[in-house]
């Protein structure tokens, strides 16, 4: 259920901070249940819940060469 809600999350009217918590709070949740998500992975989790206001920050993450870090994401 943890991969589900992970899955179907969005920020909706949650503020960045909010939804951010949220979003590594059920990380936390798989990696205590012994499935540790991968930096990537969660960053895709964490953009794809993000509404068309951060079209521009979801385009300069995928554009990125290299990976970026989930604590990288919020700064």
């Amino acid at each position: 259920s943890t991969r589900m809600a992970l899955a179907t999350a969005s920020k909706g009217t949650s503020t960045v901070s909010e939804y951010f918590a949220k979003m590594k709070a059920l990380a936390d949740d798989m990696a205590a249940a012994g499935r540790k998500l991968e930096d990537e992975e969660l960053i895709s989790y964490i953009l794809t819940g993000l509404d068309l206001d951060f079209d521009p920050v979801v385009s300069a993450v995928a554009a990125r060469v290299e990976p970026i870090a989930v604590s990288e994401l919020l700064v």
